[in-house]
């Protein structure tokens, strides 16, 4: 069975290579490649949690599909638990701040009120700012709304490359012929023990 390509290929150099180019860009131009990066690793998931993978890229995830929405493919994900609620609500919030700097036509930067709200509220910054309390020096650098945004970015797609990595594929369903056929291998085995004959 083969699984969809991951964006990474498990070294540190390809991540790298990707934070590198990310952290170097303009605030509009981190939104928007931050997220593309995103939406690219959930896609990744999917295809690589569903039975066949090609019939979900024409069926789901291609445009004007059903989940060919960034905002569709983390509802789905989430419903059918492969992305756990906090990690949903982040990628949400990267979304959003995405889409305030899609379409503010001027004047948008991560000190603007409605980003810097938005990127002060990623739960996995949270979490590795209170795991690294004890070192305020940590703390003070993901202060800025940008670094946050940049934290979560990188915390998100790792993850998302690594739960790709180990996501399941579904085997198929019995069909109700099966089950009918189950069903009558059953009923003949009990004929056949009192000497009736098969169905």
């Amino acid at each position: 069975m083969t699984r969809a390509s991951n964006i990474f290929d498990g070294s540190d150099a390809s991540f790298n290579a990707f934070l590198k180019e990310f952290q170097a860009e303009s605030d509009r131009a981190a939104a928007v490649l931050g997220v593309s990066m995103l939406d690219t690793l959930l896609e990744t998931l999917v295809k690589n949690s569903v039975r066949d993978p090609a019939k979900a890229e024409d069926a789901l995830l291609g445009t004007s599909r059903p989940l060919g929405a960034f905002s569709s493919r983390i509802d789905v994900a989430h419903a059918f638990g492969l992305l756990a609620d906090e990690d949903a609500t982040d990628l949400h919030l990267a979304r959003r701040i995405r889409n305030a700097f899609a379409h503010g036509l001027h004047g948008m930067h991560f000190a603007h009120d409605k980003v810097r709200d938005l990127a002060g509220n990623f739960h996995c910054v949270r979490r590795a700012n209170a795991l690294d309390a004890h070192k305020p020096e940590w703390n003070e650098v993901f202060e800025s709304p940008r670094a946050r945004f940049m934290l979560a970015v990188a915390m998100l797609a790792d993850w998302l490359d690594k739960l790709s990595k180990k996501a399941q594929r579904p085997t198929a369903p019995q069909s109700v012929g099966d089950y009918t056929e189950m069903m009558r291998t059953k009923a003949n085995a009990r004929r056949a023990e009192k000497g009736e004959p098969p169905v």
